[in-house]
């Protein structure tokens, strides 16, 4: 999952990367079935921040923020939706 790594990950070059079947032995939540997976991600989502809607309109391009808000936005909270099962 791009962005997602634990801690103490060191990476011998520089990179988070690794094979699909490598992470299947490694990770628990990809050897779930598609169903049980789907519904355990969703099941532990977090509420969305409250300027949710503004941010991805930033990020699409719809709408803009000077420098200091879009500073303000990131200071918000960051409620990742992938958990460590």
């Amino acid at each position: 999952m791009p962005g997602h790594h634990a801690e103490t990950t060191d990476p011998d070059d520089g990179t988070y990367t690794a094979r699909l079947g490598e992470l299947r032995e490694r990770l628990p939540a990809l050897k779930l079935g598609r169903e049980t997976f789907v519904e355990r991600i969703r099941g532990d989502i977090p509420p969305q921040p409250a300027n949710f809607e503004r941010i991805v309109a930033i990020n699409l391009g719809t709408d803009s923020a000077d420098d200091d808000t879009a500073f303000e936005l990131e200071l918000g909270p960051n409620n990742c939706a992938a958990a460590p099962l």
